[in-house]
């Protein structure tokens, strides 16, 4: 089993209409180490936001295909040949744009102990970059399992 980095250790999909409809709305700022993946998503708007998000484009095996920084309240954003987004606090110190290409490992057994809600819960997980020996800090004895199935 390779380790992988945990880059965002309280990952929500946004499955039903409602949460999908509102998205990041009524989150004033999402914190740096969350992350909110909505499935079969390939455009986003920050009408009524509050504050400017990070967005990432997936493919259909989690690779990361379109960045885009620092999008502000008010606008609109397409990803052409994406199948899910993800998005995220803005300004985050990731080096985003440098990881195209490479794979997200969504991990539900990766949701840290003192989470503030139930890590049984099928929407919450764990998001890991599949750059084994990157110099990043390992989530050590975790299953890496693939984000398929989620």
């Amino acid at each position: 089993m390779t380790d992988y980095p945990v880059i965002w250790p309280m990952g929500r999909k946004m499955s039903g209409f409602g949460e999908r409809l509102w998205g990041l709305i009524k989150v004033p700022e999402p914190a740096a180490y969350q992350a909110f993946w909505f499935p079969r998503c390939r455009s986003i708007h920050t009408f009524g936001m509050k504050a400017p998000i990070d967005v990432l484009g997936l493919d259909q095996e989690q690779r990361i295909r379109q960045v885009e920084r620092h999008v502000c309240p008010g606008q609109v954003r397409y990803f052409k040949g994406c199948d899910s987004v993800l998005e995220l606090a803005s300004f985050s110190p990731w080096p985003l744009q440098h990881w195209l290409g490479q794979q997200l490992i969504f991990n539900r057994q990766g949701v840290p102990e003192h989470a503030q809600f139930e890590a049984t819960d099928p929407n919450y997980f764990a998001i890991a970059i599949a750059i084994a020996g990157a110099g990043l800090p390992v989530d050590r004895g975790r299953d890496a399992g693939a984000a398929t199935g989620l």
